[in-house]
């Protein structure tokens, strides 16, 4: 388990806006950009920027809940995310389920295509499975801790949607910041962006034309 550069700023901001709801939702939206790149690595998961603020977040909101606090609008969020939830749930029972009834009879992509034999293999359970539910699983529970915070009358809604316009701003310059580098050697802090081991980072070509993708890890996530 170590840091990463970006977690060495995310993890101690996060601590320190631990209690500020808020705070921790904006700073979520404005790290969140970084999607290639991982705060705090643990073995071949990297926990996502966004997930620090995120988790504390979920934190505050089952410790509000063990106050007694209760949301206005909690019952028609569990209601509109209750398809999410299933699905979730539907995902968590596959990844042991199919892998076991399909092994070696179905052929999947890898995630990490081997690159001395790239190709479909033969399906079976890995790492992969549980990196990637743990992602999901960490997504689908701040969306639904989100969703019944911001059924509250007194929340901020314009401060939420600033951090949201700020990261998307902040996207669009490291976007030019990689194409800079691209096509005239400017540097750029791949290393820092594209640090997620749980992630294959592709760089794509269209003929001498590279795609751009800025902190993410390919240029379909960052359309």
């Amino acid at each position: 388990m170590y840091i990463t550069v970006l977690g060495i700023f995310i993890v101690p901001f996060s601590l320190l806006w631990a209690l500020n709801p808020v705070r921790l939702l904006q700073f979520a939206m404005i790290v969140g950009i970084f999607e290639a790149a991982a705060s705090v690595v643990v073995g071949s998961f990297g926990l996502q920027p966004a997930m620090v603020p995120g988790l504390l977040f979920i934190a505050y909101i089952i410790a509000q809940y063990a106050l007694g606090m209760r949301y206005p609008g909690e019952k028609a969020v569990f209601s509109i995310m209750l398809p999410m939830l299933g699905f979730l749930f539907y995902a968590l029972l596959s990844i042991w389920v199919l892998p076991q009834i399909f092994q070696g009879t179905v052929f999947v992509w890898p995630q990490k295509p081997d690159p001395f034999a790239p190709g479909a293999v033969p399906l079976v359970f890995n790492s992969g499975n549980i990196t990637q539910s743990l992602y999901l699983t960490i997504d689908i529970l701040i969306a639904s801790a989100s969703a019944i915070f911001v059924t509250r009358r007194s929340v901020p809604y314009q401060k939420i949607i600033r951090a949201y316009m700020i990261g998307g701003y902040a996207v669009i310059v490291l976007v030019f910041w990689q194409f800079a580098h691209n096509m005239g050697g400017v540097w750029y802090p791949d290393d820092v962006l594209h640090s997620n081991p749980g992630w294959q980072i592709v760089d794509q070509m269209v003929g001498s034309v590279p795609r751009m993708q800025g902190p993410f890890c390919e240029p379909s996530a960052l359309a």
